[in-house]
């Protein structure tokens, strides 16, 4: 298995990391969009993310709109 890029995305804060990397906490409002996102995940693991990770895995709080789905 290739290296995998982990993030957990909540309202308050982000946390991501490489596989077997150390982990990064940054704020969730600094993130405003998906470029945002990958700028902040590149510059805080000091590594070019396209030559890094083989898959992500993103985990993102949302709003539940209706019963058990979730709009995002």
């Amino acid at each position: 298995m290739g290296c995998l890029l982990v993030a957990d995305v909540g309202g308050t804060n982000c946390r991501f990391a490489l596989q077997g990397e150390r982990l990064v906490w940054v704020s969730t409002k600094e993130l405003v969009d998906t470029e945002a996102f990958l700028t902040s995940m590149t510059r805080e693991l000091a590594t070019p993310l396209a030559s890094s990770a083989d898959a992500l895995v993103v985990a993102m709080a949302g709003r539940c709109m209706t019963g058990l789905k979730v709009m995002l």
